[in-house]
């Protein structure tokens, strides 16, 4: 498998290319591990549980994206996810997200900047570009 650099990496969030204006992104996802231990064992047992997921992105604040940020916060909406970018043959995951916030941020000896969080809500799709 290629390697790929971090530069490429690729986040859209609703309409907004969130990656143009980040310079970090995070998209984690889990299983739960469900406790299944019966009485009379020396050892925990586990059943997989639920998936989920969270999404996040930190950089600079766009004003031509700001105000379509700022409108997805308590909606639900699409993901799109590239670590290596999104051309052909590249990884894709993608699916639907509730965004829980989005943060902004000023000192006088920095850009102004944001934070944007969300939540997986349902089953992400891995596949490819």
């Amino acid at each position: 498998m290629a390697k790929s650099h971090g530069k490429k990496t690729y986040l859209k969030i609703g309409t907004v290319v969130v990656s143009g204006q980040s310079n970090s992104v995070s998209v984690d996802g889990a299983v739960a591990a469900d406790d299944a231990t019966p009485f009379g064992v020396e050892d925990e047992e586990f059943l997989a549980g639920l998936g989920s997921g969270a999404i996040s992105a930190a950089g600079f604040i766009e004003s031509s994206n700001a105000a379509t940020l700022e409108g997805l916060k308590g909606t639900i909406t699409t993901y799109e996810y590239g670590p290596a970018g999104n051309t052909t043959g590249s990884m894709k995951k993608s699916g639907n997200c509730l965004v829980t916030a989005c943060n902004y941020s000023a000192t006088p000896t920095a850009a102004a900047a944001f934070t944007i969080t969300a939540t997986r809500s349902g089953a992400e799709t891995v596949g490819t570009y």
